[in-house]
């Protein structure tokens, strides 16, 4: 997972386990309807709650299921008792009566109660009763609003268990009055109509590969491209630079797919190939020192402006300032904005995680005490909450254990955060931290540019290179893992990125080096929000546009409108294109309900295209490992892929007509997305309206205008 999502994740789980009881989520392949009424015990007592229903389309559909279901509010505002069926659903398709029992103590202040349909099938309740013990122990039916629903008001006395700002995400679900019923004239019909179901683990692995159509899942279509067009061809070798972290060179579906210079000899300490880059073999880290030193963390580009310009600005206000220094005193004054906001950042996600250890080690300390094992199934620790419902202490502490279990928030594994939190502060957000102090350059001299190793592998904290390299280049043909887009990409590994913000001065020279050495596609799966040598950078852009080269990068993962708030890399100088061989990429998901992954950067004019971005199964660093992660990072590597296959099988077309193709080739999808803005407001947008193509790339689309084009010429 890319390392802000996973961190953001997190501060979202936080706040949602400190919130359970006053926030609520529906998902879009659910819906309910809700009853509540007030209660006030000062004993223990027991209620019954009854209904008739039935399911239709269940026979077809395993997943469509149905129950009743009931919650318990309590007065500090936690949730007791809980039953909606989920362990014996209602899928039967003729009316029979279901029940459930349940608790209400002294805490409790409200009881919930109603029925629930998930997926595409259609749902029918009737006749429900409410009964609550009375001192003697027996069961007293309780009058609730329009049990049978008699009444013609749809839902009159009940109320959908949704609020109006979700009610968008269950809009596949109808409501109606049936004369189909257990009892009297009606019963309530709920109907599930095109709601995508949840792929299946398999799938999920490979479902990015897969078309619309065929499939029905929003992939690129790359096995039809294969099936269809590719099976007869024979493509050409094409070197695909990855600009990114160390990679793991040596992983068993990569090691096969790595560039290899012929025109240099190992390790003799000699530039044979006459460069400027010595022993060169696979690429070039431009972090590193010839001792085999390498840079870990790098400072934020906030921080490399406020120590470049603190002196010159600190304490000075705008009319102060001579015209000629006006733009670097804006840039300096979002920088500072930016730093500040950092820090605070920083603060309370490390307050945050050290709550989150202190759970793990306390519900530790509390299980060894009534339940000593070395692990605990999740089920486990259910059955010991409900075991201590009348204790809300020993309630708390376990599920806060359970919910760690969950996310996999492991004492080890929040130690690490920790870690990488102070050591952020102490390095990224220090002014007085020297980053290139390893590598030895001067770091404001673009021309001083020999300086790093040919070392491009190695264990570093932030091993982003080696998840971004499987999605684009993973061997087809070994039988293992993961398949990439082409055997026929080579993979040159060009190390420029580290824990913190990339340095101009590097991205500049990477850009160039991959040109330099045979890269026909660059990918550049980062980005940050400023730029000190923007101008570096652009000329580095127009030297690959100049050979016929293309860029890809990706979008960005702050769910930012990237036409109102610069994000670089981008192909813009004073909101104007300057070239025709960069292509900025967003993350769409495999959902057509929720097409654009909900972190994506997006916009109209300065995001291309979009490209599956969300649960991609990949190469992960270290012993031949897998893993599923997410972000615009994984989004940019499919377009690159694409495009190789493309400059493979096509190779006299032009970095300018490639990015047409995939533009002009890539799916359109009628579907509206909501879009959250920084202050909380939503709206809906149409999928088109959030790149400058509308779509989502095709990769047999794109062959298929390529060959046409190829042609032509």
């Amino acid at each position: 997972m890319n390392k802000i999502i996973k961190l953001l994740l997190l501060i979202v789980i936080f706040y949602q386990s400190q919130l359970v009881a006053q926030t609520k989520k529906v998902s879009g392949d659910w819906t309910s309807f809700v009853q509540a009424i007030e209660v006030k015990t000062d004993r223990t007592i027991k209620f019954k709650l009854q209904g008739w229903a039935k399911v239709i389309g269940h026979k077809q559909d395993s997943t469509i299921k149905a129950g009743l279901w009931a919650r318990v509010d309590t007065n500090n505002d936690e949730t007791g008792f809980f039953d909606n069926m989920d362990d014996r659903p209602i899928i039967s398709d003729q009316w029979k009566e279901y029940e459930i029992i349940g608790e209400l103590d002294k805490n409790a202040n409200k009881l919930n109660f109603g029925g629930i349909a998930h997926y595409n099938g259609t749902f029918y309740f009737d006749d429900f009763k409410l009964y609550l013990e009375n001192e003697n122990g027996d069961f007293m039916l309780f009058p609730i609003k329009n049990n049978g629903f008699e009444l013609d008001e749809l839902l009159a006395g009940w109320g959908q268990g949704i609020s109006p700002d979700t009610l968008l995400e269950v809009k596949e679900f109808t409501y109606n009055l049936a004369s189909d019923h257990k009892d009297g004239k009606q019963s309530l019909r709920i109907k599930g109509k095109n709601i995508t179901k949840p792929l299946t683990k398999e799938t999920l692995k490979t479902w990015y590969h897969k078309d619309y159509t065929n499939d029905s899942i929003p992939g690129v279509s790359l096995e039809k491209a294969y099936e269809e067009i590719l099976n007869t061809k024979m493509g050409q070798e094409v070197i695909v630079a990855v600009l990114d972290t160390k990679l793991d060179i040596h992983h068993e579906d990569l090691k096969d797919q790595i560039w290899y210079n012929t025109n240099e000899t190992p390790d003799n300490n000699i530039d044979d190939d006459k460069n400027g880059y010595i022993d060169d073999i696979n690429g070039w880290d431009f972090l590193s020192n010839r001792e085999g030193e390498f840079v870990v963390y790098e400072q934020k580009e906030s921080t490399r402006i406020l120590k470049k310009y603190d002196a010159i600005f600190k304490g000075k206000k705008p009319e102060e300032i001579p015209n000629k220094l006006m733009n670097a005193y804006k840039m300096y004054t979002s920088a500072y904005q930016k730093r500040e906001k950092n820090i605070a950042e920083n603060k309370e996600t490390l307050k945050n995680i050290k709550k989150w250890k202190e759970i793990v080690v306390e519900g530790e300390k509390l299980l060894d005490s009534i339940y000593p094992k070395n692990e605990y199934t999740t089920s486990e620790l259910d059955s010991l909450i409900t075991i201590y419902k009348k204790d809300p202490f020993v309630q708390y502490k376990i599920t806060g254990y359970r919910d760690a279990i969950k996310y996999e928030l492991s004492k080890e594994y929040l130690n690490e955060f920790i870690e990488e939190l102070e050591h952020e502060k102490e390095t990224m957000l220090n002014l007085d931290y020297n980053e290139r102090a390893i590598i030895g350059d001067d770091v404001n001299n673009i021309h001083d540019n020999k300086y790093g190793s040919p070392i491009v592998y190695g264990d570093v904290p932030f091993p982003h290179a080696t998840v971004v390299a499987g999605t684009l280049a993973a061997n087809r043909s070994n039988n293992l893992g993961v398949k990439g887009f082409s055997d026929y990409i080579k993979i040159m590994p060009v190390v420029m990125v580290a824990s913190g913000d990339e340095n101009d001065k590097d991205v500049a020279l990477a850009i160039r080096y991959a040109v330099d050495n045979g890269a026909k596609v660059i990918n550049m799966s980062w980005g940050k929000t400023l730029s000190l040598h923007e101008d570096w950078v652009n000329d580095a852009i127009k030297y690959a546009a100049d050979n016929d080269v293309l860029l890809i990068t990706a979008g960005g993962n702050d769910n930012s409108d990237n036409d109102l708030y610069k994000y670089y890399l981008n192909d813009y100088n004073n909101e104007k294109e300057f070239v025709e061989n960069f292509i900025v990429v967003g993350a769409s998901t495999w959902n057509p309900k929720n097409l654009k992954a909900s972190f994506s950067n997006y916009g109209k004019k300065h995001v291309d295209i979009f490209a599956p971005g969300m649960e991609i199964y990949t190469t992960e660093y270290g012993k031949n490992k897998y893993t599923t992660t997410e972000g615009t990072s994984l989004a940019s590597p499919i377009v690159a892929g694409i495009a190789a296959l493309i400059r493979s099988y096509y190779p006299k077309l032009s970095a300018k007509q490639v990015k047409q193709i995939l533009m002009d080739s890539g799916t359109l999808y009628d579907v509206d997305v909501e879009v959250k803005h920084e202050d909380g407001t939503k709206k809906l947008v149409h999928f088109s309206e959030l790149s400058k193509s509308g779509k989502i790339v095709n990769a047999y689309n794109a062959l298929v205008l390529a060959e046409q084009i190829s042609k032509e010429k």
